[in-house]
């Protein structure tokens, strides 16, 4: 599929090894990817060329996931880009402070290749309103 017709995925970990392991599940489905590993880099490739999905790990050094997600929905331009909130923390109130914070779905790591694809191909596909 020619890239200008691919969707494009942003998966922001500041763990390596998550970037790794899902990249080329996520190539190979057919999207387009770009990756960072700080909050602070992933806003600015967001305003640079925004993504149509943005897989966003909470808990990350100098700026989490929630404050990414608080200032993308914030902004005009970029609150419709759907999020994946991916956390390690397991407690019922972290889901819901993902949500509160602007994530449009909460997955658990670990995080299955086939379950990070369907929520992923579930937003690139979905109409907005």
């Amino acid at each position: 599929m020619p890239e200008a017709t691919r969707k494009k995925v942003l998966l922001v970990d500041d763990d390596v090894m998550i970037i790794l392991s899902f990249r080329n599940v996520i190539k190979n489905a057919g999207f387009e990817l770009e990756t960072a590993t700080r909050g602070k880099e992933a806003l600015e490739k967001i305003q640079q060329s925004p993504p149509d999905v943005i897989i966003l790990d909470a808990i990350m050094p100098e700026m989490n996931g929630f404050e990414v997600a608080r200032k993308l929905k914030a902004d005009n331009d970029l609150k419709k880009i759907p999020i994946i909130m991916l956390t390690g923390l397991k407690s019922p109130s972290d889901a819901t402070d993902a949500r509160m914070a602007g994530a449009d779905d909460v997955l658990v790591k670990p995080v299955g290749p086939a379950k990070l694809l369907e929520r992923i191909k579930f937003h690139t596909t979905k109409k907005t309103p």
